[in-house]
């Protein structure tokens, strides 16, 4: 299997679940409407755990003023992967507990390779590119393509999943 089709349906699954499991009120007027990114409340802050491609296991933390947010997440695996990502991002809209969000990320990853002679040597990438993310409650799942710059060439998988936690 393709691992970008993976990634498409994994996207697909999560928009989908998330208005399959909101639960509607069956009055008219206890339904919430659509928030459009003018419509929207105060700034805050938010910190939590990730798990994501390039940096493995990381925290995450954000600051939303709608209609944009500023997130900022780090990470490192346990097979010699370490990376920063930085995501500014605004609302395409809200409905109900569901954010849906673009976002421009460019970051930066580290990885161990092993010579022939034993020694580690740090290979040092960086990217940028685009996501698309959806909040639900808390939960948050992000994916999206990069592209390497300079003398990392190639095309790059973003992946992050995560619970966030509202600071103030």
């Amino acid at each position: 299997m393709n691992i970008k089709y993976f990634y498409l349906t994994l996207i697909l699954i999560s928009i989908l679940c998330s208005h399959i499991f909101a639960s509607e009120p069956s009055d008219e007027s206890q339904r919430k409407k659509i928030v459009f990114p003018g419509e929207q409340g105060n700034s805050r802050i938010v910190f939590g755990p990730t798990l994501g491609f390039p940096s493995g296991m990381g925290l995450t933390t954000g600051w939303y003023s709608n209609p944009i947010a500023i997130r900022i997440s780090g990470g490192m695996s346990f097979t010699g992967w370490q990376g920063v990502q930085l995501d500014c991002s605004h609302i395409i809209w809200i409905f109900q507990s569901t954010r849906h969000d673009v976002s421009i990320t460019g970051g930066v990853f580290r990885y161990e390779n092993l010579n022939d002679d034993g020694t580690v040597q740090f290979n040092n990438q960086s990217y940028i590119g685009s996501n698309y993310s959806v909040f639900f409650k808390g939960f948050h799942i992000q994916a999206g393509f990069a592209y390497g710059i300079e003398d990392y060439s190639h095309a790059v998988l973003l992946f992050q999943a995560g619970y966030l936690f509202k600071l103030f």
